[in-house]
């Protein structure tokens, strides 16, 4: 699978999955173990959304 997800927004997705994990490890709301997705995405460097949207905020070398 290609690549669609650009370095900032990588960054962006691991960051807040790890804030909404830790949140769900100290006793928020079941919920916030969706940061797994956040993490995982970020960490694969590819959205299944943003391949279904045909989209993505990675730029292509030209």
């Amino acid at each position: 699978m290609k690549c669609n997800i650009a370095t900032w927004d990588r960054a962006l997705r691991i960051f807040t999955g790890f804030i909404l994990l830790t949140w769900a490890f100290m006793g928020g709301p079941w919920w916030m173990f969706i940061g797994i997705v956040s993490l995982a995405t970020g960490a694969w460097g590819f959205s299944p959304t943003y391949a279904l949207l045909k989209t993505g905020t990675l730029r292509e070398k030209s």
